[in-house]
């Protein structure tokens, strides 16, 4: 089947059976049937991204063939234009460019694809839970290191999940800080972790239940304000 993307944000879907074969434990065969979906969406900004690259990589590729001897076997397992070699054997070796494969990478220019097993949600909710992927990766990096999810020295359950949640909400209280800083149009050329650390810093006095903060400097006071608005 021929697909044809012409507009940015076009939505192709194939559905893909196949069966995965495995041993358990007991090393006894069986097989897994295996449905799946391959969504495959286009960007023209992603398909200028695409002729860059190949372009770069081939015009590198092209130089070294010119100096055959500066070929390595690191340049044949490069995904970014090994690809694209043929590799003439006779009495020398000597390599060339497959136009037959570079004329079909070009036809993928600005194609990416999403496979699934959830048949339950829409090709474009999977692209967009995709596109959320930098955020969880980034959720996790902060719990690890900030807010020292990881190791955990505790024992007993209870303590192990009280430990947890308190990263949990830790990381939530910061997404809701960094979501005002952005409603309020508030940017600093400092690093988030350098921000926390100003946090850190702010202090009051309970003087018969009430807080008396002391003197904030300019960029304290903004995030005072940032936080209680």
């Amino acid at each position: 089947t021929e697909l044809i993307f012409l507009d940015d944000g076009v939505i192709h879907t194939l559905e893909i059976e196949k069966e995965l074969h495995y041993k358990d434990k007991n090393n006894q065969k069986h097989t897994l049937q295996l449905k799946q979906r391959l969504n495959l969406t286009y960007s023209s900004q992603r398909a200028k991204k695409d002729r860059y690259n190949r372009e770069k990589a081939l015009k590198k590729l092209q130089t070294k063939i010119e100096k055959s001897s500066s070929i390595t076997k690191d340049d044949l397992k490069s995904s970014s234009y090994a690809k694209y070699l043929q590799l003439q054997k006779d009495c020398n070796i000597s390599f060339t460019l497959n136009e037959v494969k570079i004329q079909e990478d070009a036809k993928l220019d600005g194609v990416k694809g999403f496979l699934t097993n959830d048949f339950s949600i829409s090709p474009q909710d999977v692209i967009t839970h995709y596109q959320n992927q930098y955020e969880v990766e980034r959720a996790f990096k902060i719990s690890k290191t900030d807010l020292r999810i990881r190791p955990i020295y505790h024992r007993l359950e209870n303590r192990i999940k009280a430990h947890i949640l308190i990263s949990f909400v830790s990381y939530a209280i910061f997404k809701e800080f960094e979501r005002k800083l952005k409603d309020n149009d508030i940017e600093f050329d400092f690093s988030q972790k350098l921000l926390r650390d100003i946090i850190k810093h702010m202090f009051a006095i309970n003087i018969d239940g009430k807080l008396m903060y002391l003197k904030f400097d300019d960029i304290q006071q903004k995030l005072f304000d940032v936080i209680y608005s």
